[in-house]
């Protein structure tokens, strides 16, 4: 298979990304278009009426039930992605010479875990910058990093993703992360920052 060992668990990032709470559902409508003016919450008026204030008044609270599953599971991907990029180093500290599927299934690893953090910084600012593999509990309890400390890495993953990923896949391969989709997330962090050179 190409991309070896690595194929599989990159895959199911894809898998990862398409969860309801992360792109197709109610948690992510909420936290991105709820509150611009991209959309409204819909259906009856007392249907899910208890996230109005919140994400159409702004009155923030720690206990809303949609910010949860949407937090969750770009840390779920997050730590995946770690989990791949860790035995990739692994491998090449132990004088294995990866080659370029296995590399490119890793840029689309860091691809994965930019976007999360990019989601993540749009939607709550400070954020825990975790970029190593989770071993325990206790090494996921640290405290949130700056803005801008986020956006370097974001910046570093995007930029690397860009240098590896191919401009086209074979055709049994459409769909899988491209050097384009990498260039576009990127521009669109540099307009999230109104840096417009970069853009």
């Amino acid at each position: 298979i190409e991309g070896g060992a690595y194929f599989s668990q990159v895959m199911a990032l894809y898998t990862k990304a398409r969860h309801y709470n992360i792109t197709s559902g109610i948690p992510a409508f909420a936290v991105h278009y709820y509150r611009s003016e991209d959309s409204r919450k819909g259906s009856t008026t007392t249907d899910g009426a208890e996230h109005v204030p919140m994400y159409e008044n702004f009155q923030y609270s720690a206990a809303n039930s949609l910010l949860n599953p949407y937090w969750t599971q770009n840390y779920e991907i997050i730590n995946a992605a770690n989990t791949v990029l860790d035995q990739m180093q692994k491998a090449q500290e132990a004088g294995e010479q990866l080659d370029e599927a296995e590399l490119q299934c890793g840029m689309e690893a860091r691809f994965f875990r930019g976007w999360c953090y990019f989601n993540l910084v749009r939607a709550f600012g400070e954020v825990p910058l975790i970029d190593f593999k989770v071993e325990t509990v206790a090494d996921a309890n640290i405290p949130k990093s700056s803005v801008a400390q986020i956006y370097t890495l974001i910046d570093e993953d995007l930029s690397n993703a860009e240098s590896c990923l191919p401009r086209t896949w074979e055709a049994q391969y459409v769909g899988r992360l491209s050097w384009g989709a990498a260039r576009a997330l990127h521009a669109r962090t540099y307009m999230m920052r109104n840096d417009w050179n970069n853009m």
